[in-house]
């Protein structure tokens, strides 16, 4: 049985190896996968700072119409030199912004300041009203418009976070002021953005409160509203704005990885940002690759050799177990029955293997001393009488000297032939 030992010994081996392959492999698989997601959090990030600058700069063009208008200018320069602005102006002003903010369409302001050569307010459309005579001269972002610059920035504002544009204002070769635009980081920018990022679920925070957010469909399982807002509330490392340091990525729940950065600019310093989360991808255990693997992945499977592979190997153990047990079992039958049949008077002893041999050979040697025991008591052959006892009496005898009936007449002599006459 030494070769069907062997055989279940390394089949035993092979799918211990096995096993243990499987387990490595999923370790392996949710560290690989891990690390993609976390990379992949990274790149998100790097997409959303790429799209906010372009968006940004495609405003900074949208609104030279605004900046450029005539009644825009006029006023401006009006309020820069002094000049007080009544309210007819100052409405005639405002319904011109409307109307010019109006035509850009997606990119229609939330939030629009027209400033003066001072940082003055002129006119707002949209957030809280200004106390009279507000200014904005303090905000960088002014300060350098009325310099002549077009930057961005962001801002909060009323609490509320917006991304802002300005640009300056000429007239008669002066500047005579600014349009500054805002755009708010509402539903409608998650969601356009989040669209953008294929499977992530994206954020916009303040403090510790969510401002907009989205999640896409076949996410919803893992990152919900309510997993971001307690991922806004909890505690974190705080990170000084525009250190240039590497948002950290943390595990939430061992349900996602999450990330959360700042926003460019003056908003970052008030605890503005965005999170980014993408679910963690875990293997419960082994069977789950199966539960997670698509039809597809199963008809690529090589079923051919796998199938053919088994069955070889099924048939190679089949093979060792005939050899070494079915076989000599067979012979060791036969053997019995023609000892049975006295054809034969003991096992085959030699030519059977292992403990088959061992077997007949004590069935042998209990056939020969069963032998042995029996040639014995043929020898020891029972005492006869005769010899004990001398000859049996006659049967005239009788038992003990006495007959048992009368004796016959005794037979008259035979007549004698007479003498032949001298």
């Amino acid at each position: 049985m030494f070769l069907s030992r062997a055989w279940m010994l390394l089949l035993t081996a092979v799918t211990a190896a096995a096993i243990a392959a499987v387990v490595l492999v999923q370790q392996v698989v949710e560290e690989d996968i891990d690390g993609q997601r976390r990379q992949q959090l990274h790149r998100d990030r790097a997409d959303v700072e790429l799209w906010l600058r372009l968006e940004a700069r495609t405003r900074l063009d949208a609104i030279a119409p605004l900046a450029a208008h005539r009644i825009v200018r006029t006023t401006l320069a009006s309020a820069s030199a002094g000049k007080d602005i009544d309210g007819r102006s100052a409405e005639q002003l405002a319904e011109t912004l409307r109307g010019l903010d109006r035509q850009l369409g997606e990119l229609s302001s939330d939030l629009l300041f027209a400033v003066d050569r001072q940082g003055r307010i002129v006119v707002q459309l949209g957030g809280p009203k200004p106390p009279p005579g507000a200014s904005l001269e303090a905000f960088p972002l002014v300060r350098r418009a009325l310099e002549g610059y077009l930057r961005d920035d962001s801002w909060v504002y009323g609490e509320q976070v917006y991304r802002m544009v300005a640009r300056p204002v000429i007239h008669e070769g002066r500047y005579v002021g600014a349009i500054v635009h805002g755009k708010a980081n509402d539903a409608r920018l998650a969601e356009r953005l989040g669209k953008r990022l294929y499977g992530a679920t994206l954020a916009f925070v303040w403090r510790d409160r969510v401002l907009a957010s989205y999640t896409p469909p076949s996410e919803a399982a893992a990152v919900g509203t309510a997993d971001l807002q307690a991922s806004a509330a909890s505690p974190r490392p705080e990170q000084p704005a525009g250190s240039g340091a590497e948002p950290t990525i943390q595990p939430f729940q061992d349900r996602a990885w999450m990330l959360r950065a700042p926003l460019v600019g003056a908003a970052a310093h008030a605890g503005a940002g965005y999170v980014l989360a993408r679910p963690r991808y875990t293997v419960g255990s082994p069977l789950d690759f199966f539960e997670r693997a698509s039809d597809e992945d199963v008809a690529g499977l090589p079923w051919p050799m796998l199938v053919g592979g088994a069955l070889g190997l099924f048939l190679l153990g089949m093979l060792w177990f005939w050899l070494e047990r079915d076989r000599p079992l067979a012979r060791m039958a036969r053997a019995a029955e023609e000892l049975a049949r006295g054809e034969r008077e003991k096992l085959p002893a030699p030519e059977l293997p292992g403990r088959l041999r061992k077997i007949a050979e004590r069935v042998n040697e209990g056939l020969e001393r069963l032998a042995a025991e029996g040639g014995a008591k043929a020898a020891r052959k029972p005492a006869d009488l005769d010899e004990l006892l001398g000859p049996a009496p006659s049967e005239s005898g009788g038992y003990f000297g006495f007959a048992s009936e009368a004796p016959p007449a005794p037979e008259p002599p035979a007549a004698q032939p007479a003498a032949p006459a001298a």
